[in-house]
Order: structure tokens, then sequence, then C-alpha cells
């Protein structure tokens, strides 16, 4: 009977550690970070941000989080980890973006899209906890802008990744499927680039199925070919916020920080997975399964090939380095070269799935546009740090006659 008892005992026991454990899991689920490798630390920020400001019991959040009415309550100590793709300034009322809100607009549901709102700044950025999904930041004034860039202090933000703190509920999508966050008790909190906040989601990469929906990307260790490589002819802006990817009426800085607008233009050739590798863009028994960005050019990325890229710019005129062109370009592609065969290249971008009006149909309607266009956002050393200080790097660098 004794011998009973303790087995009874042992069976209770081990069931209510069972079920302890599972309740313990169903309470922390919706906490958990997607990346549980990526934790929470104050020395993952910039050393501009204030750190003093953020608990170490903060929690990682995805934007699907604050999609979920259930979590509003939830939301304390919380931060989202985003990484800006793009930058579109809004001015006037022409600019203007379509809000969709999960609100009550009754049984017409031609209500539902016609609600817009103008912006002053249109923030494409991903969630860097939950890819490949995207996200929309809208700020509608000025002043609404300046005090999301406040931290920032003139640096660059598109191509850059941040965390938010405590961010609202997300009740609005752009278009239908594109979640607009709200971030009125955060700036933008720049992170350090040595933390590891860049991981790879080749896993992840998928194209968009549905019109509106983007998806981003990030790609880690890869190697890259650049052709066509010339000092971009149109003339850029005197910044370095908007990484000076868009021609100077395409700006979104807010500040002019620099002297000069030079900035080099290339086409990227790079390898993408065969899920999601287009037919119709190079030949389909091709096992590399590549794509070729065309145009790209990137103020980070084209300080990577020049020891100083400031000063080389006020010595050498962009008559002059397009005199040298032919020399410039065999500087880059050993350059490329050598950082494909140390550690290779990260690679950020993203696509949306668009639309065309069918001419053929006596109704306007949309479908599926099959072209999808693929933009990148940051092409950089993976492993710069260690890169950098190599001799071999060093010596390799466009440097001043």
């Amino acid at each position: 009977m004794q011998q009973q008892n303790k087995h009874n005992l042992i069976f209770l026991a081990k069931t209510f550690l069972q079920i302890h454990s599972q309740v313990l899991t169903q309470q922390t689920s919706s906490f958990r970070c997607r990346h549980p490798a990526m934790l929470f630390s104050n020395e993952m920020f910039s050393p501009i941000v204030d750190t003093d400001m953020y608990a170490n019991n903060t929690r990682f959040i995805d934007v699907a989080y604050l999609r979920e009415s259930s979590n509003d309550k939830n939301r304390d100590d919380t931060m989202l980890r985003l990484f800006v793709l793009s930058c579109t300034m809004g001015t006037s009322s022409n600019n203007t973006g379509r809000i969709t809100s999960s609100g009550n607009f009754g049984a017409n549901k031609k209500a539902k899209n016609s609600n817009t709102t103008t912006y002053n700044r249109y923030f494409l950025v991903a969630d860097l906890q939950n890819p490949p999904h995207c996200a929309a930041i809208l700020p509608r004034s000025v002043d609404e802008a300046s005090r999301l860039l406040s931290v920032v202090n003139g640096g660059p933000f598109v191509g850059v990744p941040f965390c938010c703190a405590e961010p609202y509920p997300a009740r609005q999508t752009l278009g239908d499927f594109l979640p607009v966050l709200q971030l009125p008790r955060s700036p933008f909190l720049p992170l350090r680039y040595v933390a590891p906040h860049l991981e790879s989601t080749e896993a992840n990469m998928a194209m968009p199925r549905n019109i509106g929906e983007t998806n981003y990307f990030i790609l880690t260790e890869k190697e890259i070919t650049l052709h066509c490589i010339n000092v971009c002819p149109e003339q850029t802006c005197l910044g370095i916020q908007c990484d000076r990817q868009r021609g100077k009426s395409g700006c979104s800085c807010q500040h002019s920080t620099n002297h000069t607008s030079s900035v080099y233009e290339f086409d990227l050739e790079f390898p993408i997975p065969a899920s999601v590798h287009r037919a119709d863009q190079s030949d389909p028994t091709d096992v590399a399964n590549t794509t070729t960005v065309i145009g790209f050019r990137s103020l980070k990325t084209t300080k990577v090939f020049f020891q100083n890229y400031e000063i080389y710019c006020t010595r050498h005129t962009t008559r002059d380095q397009e005199r040298n062109r032919i020399a410039l370009r065999h500087q880059f592609e050993t350059m490329a070269q050598h950082i494909n065969n140390s550690g290779g290249w990260t690679i950020v971008g993203w696509f949306m799935m668009g639309s065309v009006v069918d001419a053929g149909s006596d109704v306007t309607e949309k479908i599926q546009n099959k072209e999808i266009t693929i933009h990148i956002s940051y092409l950089y050393p993976s492993e710069s740090d260690t890169l950098f200080q190599t001799d071999d790097y060093k010596e390799n660098l466009i440097k001043l006659e």
C-alpha cells in the first residue's frame, strides 16, 4: 500500500509540473520574441541614445502583436525593431496616402476606401521581428516628423535599423495589407552597427501574392557583381539622411549637412533563392538564380570603396571622375571581389505586388502585375568590422592621387 501511494504521489507531482509548464508556456507565448537569440540590451543602442529611459525587462514585439486588441493593455516596456527601407516626401494635397481603417464603416464598402490622410513623410519599414512583413509610418506634419527623427541628429535614417518604444495599437492599413504604425511616445532609436540586428531572412523570402502586399528580405554573405559603374550624373542632395538613394527632387533629408552632392550609381547583380527566381529575368536553366537591380545608388555603399569620399569629391569634380571612369570602374570591381572573398555582402531590399488596369474590360478593373520590381535599400559588407581593419582592404581603397 505504501509503495502504491508513493507511485501515486510521484505521478501527481509529474502531472502538476507538466500542467504548470504548459500554463507558463501559454502565458508567455504572446510575449515571446520571434528571434529567441535576440535579447534586449541597452548596449544595442548607438551612443547617442539615452539608455536610462529603457528597462532591462523591455521585450520585443512585432507589428502583428499591435494589431490584436487583446494586447492593448500589454504594451508596457515593449519595443519594435524596424529597418527604414525608404522614405518619400509628401507635399500639399497632391501627396496623400489612402488609409483603410478597420473601424466600422457600415454596409457601404466603398466608404472603406475613401478615407484619405495627408502626410509629411512616408516611411516604409521592415518588421525585423517578423519577416518578411513591412509597415508604414506616416507623420502628418513637419513637427511630427522632426520629433520622430530627433535622436538621429542629422545622421542617416534610410537604410538604417532602429528601435521604437511602446508603440500605439495598429488599427489602420495603407491599402489593404500595409499596417500603419503610430509612434507618439518614441523617436527612432538608432542601433549600433555591430549589433546582430540584420539576420538573414532568406528562408522566409517570398514574393507578394496580393495587390498592394509588400515584403522585405535580408540576404547575408552574398557575392555580387557590379555593372555600369558611374558617378551619378543627376544632381543629388547635399545631405546624408536619405543616403542619396533618390534624385534631388526625391530627397527626404531634414538637414543639408555636406558640401558635395556626389554619389556612385551601378547595376547590382546578386543571387536570390530559386523559390523567388523569375524566369523572365534570366535563363531558367541558370542554377545561379541571379537578379539585377538597375541604377542602385547609396552614399553609404559608395563610401566603402573610398578612403575618404568627402575629401575625394572636394579634390575631384564630377567631370574629373567621369574622365577617369575606366580606372575607377576597375578599382570598384577589384574591391567588390575582395569583399566577396572576405565574408560577402549584406543586401536588404523589398518588393510590392503592383496592379495594372485591364484595358480590355468595359469596367475599370485592376489586375495583378506579373512584373515585380525589386528595390534595394542597403548594400554593405557582412563582416565590415573585421574587414575594415585589414591591410588588404585599406590597400584596395580609392585614394587621393
